[in-house]
């Protein structure tokens, strides 16, 4: 029996009150329908992996070690029933969001499926969890007022992104954020299909957000605040989405970009293999840069801060019209003077803790990996490619930057800062003394 049932049980015993035994009756079946929905949601997803992956057969890892690289290969057997094998096909072509890049890619991914068959594993993964893909294609169709599965249908299945860095350093300041750039591309088996979807939703921005047309790629470029501008066309036989103009030309030249500069050369061939169903590329410029972006943003002023809790009798009304002293003024003047230099020399901790951290993301280097079919299953090719010096000179730079965290005089200049709040609050207490002849007890 369940809690409830137990519970229910004990009271029908104790010979609880008929409304009591209502109530919990209630609870009892209503715990009951939520047991039945969770034992059945988790047989759906269970059915839902199986199908995935089907009866998978035994995984095969090799794996080889040297100071420049951990590479390696995964196998696994899967039959051609399973899912992520009728969904996935091999591309002819790399991913052209990473291949036609014009700065580092510091983050990228491509993958060819079969549309039909992953919108059915989709509307699969999603009635696993109790809803549809109908469902979800309306709610679209709704909010937008276009037909998802007719723009799906103009798609030819390869889809690839990448995000970039146009200057890593520029990681150190406050908008480091701007020099990130994003691509898209979207291969198209229906270019006229995709392009009166781009103007339609040309149409669809709101009114404010400066839309500007192209009218020789027929597309259309979006600004958005605190970053880049948005460019959106379609380009032969690809949808581009991309922060850089001349990402568009080199999609419609079919040229690469110069892959020695967007990505370290040991990964190049793993993420241009031509015959991959999929490839995953990371640099730990991403992760590194993300960490490193964090910045300390405080907005305090002390003069804010009244001593309520050293005047408990007194409304806050009365404290709060009590004007500043000269003393309260020029001891004010005095946290504020501390309070710049203490920023000052907390931007200038975060810089130098910024490019150690750069400096490791480069000694550790980047993960690439491509996924390709085999003739009875899947099999995954990559490793973690280090950069210059590898793990010894990334552990040494870490210990650094932990130098660098540890700054003495900072923190010499936090306890200067708290000792002048401290003092500035006795100060403003007498001046409430003074002027609503109160005495405040000793802190």
């Amino acid at each position: 029996p369940t809690w409830a049932e137990t519970e229910l049980q004990r009271l029908r015993e104790q010979g609880a009150p008929a409304e009591e035994i209502t109530r919990w009756e209630q609870i009892a079946a209503e715990q009951k329908t939520a047991e039945a929905e969770m034992r059945a949601r988790r047989a759906r997803e269970q059915e839902f992996m199986a199908a995935l992956f089907g009866p998978l057969g035994p995984l095969v890892f090799e794996l080889s070690l040297s100071d420049k690289a951990v590479q390696g290969t995964i196998r696994a057997q899967a039959p051609d029933s399973a899912l992520v094998r009728k969904v996935t096909v091999p591309r002819d072509a790399p991913p052209l969001a990473i291949t036609a890049a014009g700065e580092r890619v510091v983050l990228g991914a491509g993958v060819s499926v079969d549309v039909a068959e992953a919108l059915l594993a989709v509307d699969a993964a999603l009635k696993a969890d109790g809803e549809s893909l109908e469902k979800l294609f309306e709610e679209i169709r709704r909010k937008l007022t276009i037909d998802p599965r007719a723009a799906l249908g103009s798609l030819d299945g390869t889809v690839s992104f990448a995000l970039t860095l146009k200057d890593p350093l520029a990681l150190i300041s406050d908008k480091g954020g701007q020099s990130l750039g994003l691509h898209v591309a979207l291969g198209l088996k229906a270019p006229a299909e995709a392009q009166a979807l781009v103007d339609v939703a040309a149409l669809k921005l709101p009114p404010g957000a400066k839309v500007k047309r192209n009218a020789k790629t027929r597309g259309f470029s979006l600004p958005v605040p605190d970053w880049r501008e948005v460019h959106v066309a379609v380009v032969g036989k690809t949808l581009a989405v991309t922060t850089d103009p001349e990402f568009l030309r080199r999609v419609e030249r079919g040229a690469a970009g110069a892959l020695d500069k967007v990505l370290p050369t040991p990964t190049v061939p793993v993420v241009t293999t031509r015959d991959a169903v999929g490839v995953f590329f990371m640099d730990y410029l991403m992760p590194m840069g993300l960490l490193a972006s964090r910045r300390s943003d405080y907005a305090y002023d002390p003069s804010t801060n009244q001593p309520y809790w050293r005047f408990p009798e007194v409304a806050h009304e009365k404290i709060d019209k009590v004007p500043h002293s000269a003393a309260y003024k020029a001891k004010l003047k005095e946290w504020r003077a501390l309070d710049a230099k203490a920023r000052k020399a907390e931007e200038a901790r975060e810089r130098a803790q910024t490019k150690v951290l750069l400096a490791v993301a480069g000694s550790i280097g980047a993960l690439a990996v491509d996924l390709r079919e085999t003739g009875d299953g899947l099999q995954l090719e990559g490793g973690q490619f280090f950069g210059p010096g590898g793990l010894a000179r990334a552990i040494e730079l870490g210990i650094d930057a932990t130098a660098v965290r540890d700054n003495e005089p900072i923190w010499e200049l936090y306890d200067k800062r708290s000792k002048a709040e401290q003092e500035l609050q006795e100060v403003r207490a007498r001046d409430v003394e003074k002027a609503l002849g109160v005495l405040a007890p000793p802190p």
